[in-house]
């Protein structure tokens, strides 16, 4: 996944996230629960897997340890620091 994937994929979906000091906790709806992990990838899924929240229709992910496992390093090029 790259920068780019990722921010399409929040902004095309109108994902909501919210800002926690230098993290962003995204809120992906169960029916964008396939296209989520096809974005992120089969290998991110082996081993351990991803922590999430599941709450009652969306699961809700720290983004850092991802975009750090991809790369993405500066989380405020994806995430505007204005929470939706």
């Amino acid at each position: 996944m790259s920068e780019l994937d990722l921010y399409k994929f929040v902004t095309g979906h109108n994902i909501e996230y919210h800002w926690i000091d230098d993290d962003v906790i995204l809120f992906v709806p169960v029916s964008l629960c396939d296209q989520w992990i096809e974005l992120l990838g089969h290998q991110v899924m082996d081993e351990e897997g991803i922590e999430c929240i599941m709450k009652y229709k969306y699961f809700c992910f720290h983004m850092k340890e991802i975009c750090d496992y991809f790369g993405i390093w500066e989380l405020k090029n994806v995430f505007e620091e204005d929470t939706k």
